[in-house]
């Protein structure tokens, strides 16, 4: 059913099973089909893909090239949409001013309490 729901355009089911993918469970792991499903996911706006996505452009991987500043923007968009781990992230990224963001506590303060307060579970 998740399969065919994903293949049917739903944003949710592409990430559940993109997820399924990476860690192997109730399909075998395959780094190129996880990549496959977070991108469409990601480009259909699912908060959390949008996250995982823009992490794969920071770092780059051995199937995503490296882009860090389009990453950044979708981890961004990610922490808009109001996913946990983009909250988490970039509370990180402004503490450490890690990507090229400027070291700011408030804000790592602010992005952190949002992420407790009132965002998606990842």
């Amino acid at each position: 059913m998740l399969e065919r729901a994903s293949l049917l355009g739903c944003a949710d089911a592409q990430y559940a099973l993109a997820v399924h993918h990476d860690i192997g469970d109730l399909v075998p792991g395959s780094a190129a089909r996880y990549t496959e499903l977070i991108a469409r996911a990601a480009a259909s706006g699912q908060p959390h893909a949008v996250w995982r996505y823009g992490l794969m452009q920071v770092y780059g991987t051995s199937l995503v090239p490296r882009h860090e500043e389009e990453g950044l923007r979708l981890v961004v968009e990610a922490a808009r949409l109001g996913s946990e781990g983009a909250l988490r992230t970039l509370s990180e990224w402004y503490a450490d001013g890690a990507h090229g963001l400027p070291v700011d506590p408030d804000e790592a303060t602010r992005l952190r309490e949002r992420a407790q307060a009132g965002s998606i579970p990842i």
